[in-house]
């Protein structure tokens, strides 16, 4: 039964909702993720203790999460603090709203879509009413329901996409009624999205866009212009208010800007960058499942046979690929924006840096796909790749679902641990972070926010103070330092916590003899064997089967040298970085491997260059795996050593912990005494403050590297780590050539102290010290020390909450002096 045109289009609309929201649902069961325990955290404080946030929200930057960078986006502190007062410390209240934020945005991609499609096809073809109904209700299914909007939609501290989405295609939508009025409402609309996020000041583009593919009126492109002009002086505004809250333009700083690249346009070009486009697969769900990337690609090839089909048939008129083309031009004009975001992280790794543009990219799907032939390929089609689309994103969900449900089990379980431990409160708990697969902490950066999640609202007790540094968290800058973990369990102060998804249970109490065996000693030899050569170069396998602790250890020591030792000389340390860091040149590379389904299968590093005619023996360190490796490198079966210089061969190989090669470096904070200790202390979350009331003292031992003369004291540059987040290893030297050492004190002693004063740092912000062994010849031997984080402020630090938030105002201070 054919329903009526005038019953299609809230039947269309219901549909298109109803599905967008069963596949999306399992949103409103998960827990916090990172970011979005501090979103929480402040909304609780504006609300109770510290109503001065309410209207201080609108003078300072936006408090994502300390390592981010600077932002102005009022909007989503008000949304937050809106959750807090309908739902409580309900999660699944606060993903509801992003959850009601993706179906506007549906709705308004389905307007959008049906008035653009009638207003062309009754123009050019006298049609329209049904066709463009039903092709708007495809467009708006494939919008919503589509997999890159998982993170949008899961991740609360996306409220951020969510509200500048739903906002900037209600701008789109109301500039294309183009009544005075819907103008008025549209600049507004246009206001609140960019005061959301920033990367809405793109949207007049898509009216632009529409305008010069459409305009009534000639010249083209003035007719396009003047449809966008309302918008300029909102523009304006919006910029006056943003450099008055960050002091500049603002945007990610920091580790981020490491990874930049000197070409971006390789990014751009590179095919691997774009894959979450068009594979949108879970990289953890779908590892097993490699045929479910075939069905995408069968997918495309369906399109292209019904495309090249259906432009013989010449259903592919010249209004359809103009619309097709308006997508596309739309979809790449508000696409600028996330650009630098793109370029920074490598690839388009979360839906939210496209969700905009995927409004228009659905619009052009919808159309291409109505317009494949046969009829009876198409009727079929269209369906199926519907049902791929929505399996892959319930799928998807199951990830974020179980990574939520095990950050809420270890949270459960610390409230268990604390009532254990009631009768002795001197008793600390110390957190062992997962191995990289299992992201429990779905990337939960620092203590920062772990403290948030283990005080109230969020827990029902406050152990916050009873958490201690250092920890194991996932893409902290410390990730692996032992030797302070090991001084802890040796006064035996401390219970650990070890989470783990690869365990049965998400959530293990681990005692202090029990984790002493991580922390002996570690020097065994381990077998290896001469595979192969080719052109001179040796190939060899090392085994790890036989090795009793292999995740005790830190390094493999290669020792190589060529067979016939006419001139030995003092072996050379050189040490293991990623390959993505592999200079030009000879180098040995050192590749991991393993069966198991969760872990990178190859995880490559490599040493620097050989010296040409280089004739005496060489020691290589390389880290095992990724420096979290002592927690699973047992898993680990095969390791290949790979591209050995002609002539040289490999004496002895070694698994070593860090002792032998890593200086220790320690700090303690000075107050002056005319100063109230209990106000400048150590700053929360393991920092420590300096500013002028306020010094911290850093103390460094190298004695037990051999070979090492001297030591160098590095100062980082202003809002830079030097550990990398994303893979847990230290950068290595090379990346100190692009200027992130702010200071660099060379030629102190093997052991000895400094003390780090307000006159040490350039400006406010955040910093971190490290010290390097060195040889006679000044380069550095083994590898830098784990860093001490210092925040330097220029005014004294508050109680507990100014401790808390100082990041925010700190990074205000530092935006200032940008």
């Amino acid at each position: 039964m054919k329903l009526p045109d005038q019953a299609l289009l809230p039947l269309a609309l219901l549909f298109v909702l109803l599905s967008a929201f069963a596949v999306f649902s399992p949103c409103l069961s998960c827990f916090y993720f990172s970011e979005d325990i501090i979103q929480t955290w402040i909304a609780f404080q504006a609300l109770s203790a510290h109503p001065q946030l309410l209207i201080e929200h609108l003078t300072m930057p936006w408090f994502q999460c300390s390592n981010m960078g600077l932002f102005c986006r009022p909007l989503v502190e008000f949304s937050f603090i809106a959750d807090r007062l309908l739902f409580g410390n309900n999660p699944g209240g606060a993903h509801l709203s992003n959850l009601l934020c993706h179906l506007t945005s549906t709705a308004l991609s389905f307007f959008i879509s049906r008035r653009i499609l009638n207003a062309q096809l009754a123009t050019e073809l006298n049609v329209g009413g049904r066709y463009a109904t039903l092709t708007a209700a495809l467009a708006a299914l494939l919008f919503g329901i589509y997999p890159l909007q998982i993170e949008t939609l899961y991740w609360l501290c996306c409220r951020c996409d969510c509200l500048s989405t739903m906002l900037a295609l209600a701008t789109i939508y109301l500039g294309l009624r183009g009544t005075p009025w819907c103008t008025a409402l549209s600049a507004l609309t246009y206001f609140l999205a960019v005061e959301s996020k920033e990367n809405a000041v793109m949207a007049p583009l898509a009216l632009f866009v529409y305008g010069c593919f459409y305009a009534t009126k000639k010249p083209v492109w003035k007719s396009a212009l003047l449809s966008i002009w309302p918008y300029l002086p909102v523009l304006a505004i919006c910029a006056l208010l943003r450099y008055q809250v960050l002091g500049g333009l603002g945007g990610y700083h920091g580790t981020f800007g490491a990874v930049f690249e000197d070409q971006p346009w390789l990014r751009i070009l590179d095919p691997t960058a774009w894959n979450k486009i068009v594979y949108p697969l879970d990289e953890e769900k779908f590892f097993n499942l490699p045929w479910y990337a075939l069905l995408f690609s069968l997918s495309y090839l369906i399109m292209a046979v019904g495309a090249v089909t259906g432009i013989r048939k010449e259903t592919f008129d010249r209004t359809k690929i103009r619309l097709v083309c308006f997508g596309v031009c739309a979809a790449l004009a508000l696409m600028p924006a996330s650009l630098r975001v793109f370029l920074i992280m490598g690839s388009l790794v979360g839906g939210h840096f496209l969700y905009l543009s995927q409004a228009f990219t659905a619009l052009t799907m919808a159309v291409f796909l109505t317009s494949l032939r046969p009829l009876t390929l198409r009727n079929i089609f269209i369906p199926a790749y519907i049902i791929l689309l929505a399996c892959t994103t319930v799928i998807n969900s199951s990830a974020w679902v179980e990574r939520s449900n095990n950050l809420r089990a270890f949270q459960q379980g610390a409230n268990r641990w604390a009532q254990l431990n009631q009768a002795h409160p001197e008793r600390k708990l110390c957190l062992l972070n997962m191995p990289m697969d299992a992201r429990e902490f779905s990337s939960v950066y620092d203590l920062e926010q772990l403290r948030n999640l283990l005080r109230p609202p969020i827990n029902s007790l406050d152990i916050s103070n009873r958490i201690v540094e250092p920890s194991y968290i996932r893409m902290a800058a410390d990730v692996v330092c032992k030797s302070r973990i090991k001084t802890l369990l040796d006064t035996g102060t401390v219970d650990f916590v070890l989470s783990s998804a690869a365990l049965q249970n998400p959530f293990k109490l681990l005692d202090s003899a029990e984790l002493q065996k991580h922390f002996a000693p570690v020097d065994e030899s381990i077998p290896f064997n001469q595979t192969k050569t080719e052109a001179g170069r040796s190939y060899y396998q090392l085994d790890l089967s036989g090795v009793k602790c292999p995740q005790r250890a830190d390094l493999v020591q290669i020792v190589c040298a060529p067979p016939n030792r006419t001139k030995r000389g003092r072996a050379v340390v050189r040490r293991g970085q990623p390959l993505m860091f592999c200079p030009r040149g000879d180098t040995v590379t050192l590749n991991w491997q393993t069966d198991l389904s969760l872990i990178d299968p190859a995880i490559s590093w490599c040493t620097a260059p050989f010296a040409a005619g280089d004739c005496g023996e060489l020691t290589l360190l390389f880290p095992l795996a990724d420096r979290l490796s002592w927690k699973y490198a047992g898993q680990v079966n095969k390791l290949f050593l790979t591209n050995m210089p002609p002539g040289f061969a490999v004496s002895s190989v070694r698994l070593l912990d860090e002792s032998a090669y890593t200086p220790t470096l320690g700090a303690a904070t000075r107050t002056t005494a005319t100063v109230d200790p209990a106000n400048c202390d150590t700053i929360s979350d393991g920092y420590f403050g300096v500013n002028n009331l306020q010094t911290t003292e850093v103390s460094w031992d190298a004695g037990r590297i051999k070979g090492a003369v001297s030591t160098v004291l590095q100062i980082s540059s202003r809002d830079f780590v030097y550990s990398n987040y994303a893979d847990g290893y230290r950068e290595s030297t090379t990346v100190l050539e692009k200027g992130h050492t702010s200071k660099t004190l060379k030629d102190r002693p093997l052991s000895g102290s400094l003390t780090l004063n307000r006159e040490s740092f350039a400006a406010p912000g955040k910093y971190q010290v490290r010290v390097a062994a060195c040889d006679a010849n000044g380069q550095i031997l083994g590898f830098c020390s784990d860093p001490i984080d210092c925040i330097v402020s220029d005014r004294p630090f508050g109680g507990a909450y100014e401790k808390s938030i100082f990041n925010l105002r700190a990074l205000k201070e530092t935006g200032k002096n940008q």
